[in-house]
């Protein structure tokens, strides 16, 4: 099961889902979104510091990285 982190305008009620990923977290900083993903062949931590943004990849290793 994949779990999402989605934003609602509340203005117009449009809702955009962010990440939908298996493990979502959110990091110290209140704008900022880190998850876990199987992108492209190997789990890798991802940041997205603010909506609409693409994420960027926080580790770069042949272990398996997840659970942020």
């Amino acid at each position: 099961m994949k779990a999402a982190v989605v934003v609602l305008v509340l203005v117009g009620g449009t809702a955009a889902a962010i990440i939908t990923e298996p493990s979502v977290a959110v990091d110290a900083q209140p704008d900022r979104i880190v998850f876990s993903s199987f992108r492209p062949s190997n789990w890798d931590i991802y940041a997205v510091d603010h909506p609409g943004q693409a994420p960027r990849r926080l580790t770069d290793d042949p272990a398996l990285d997840y659970d942020p």
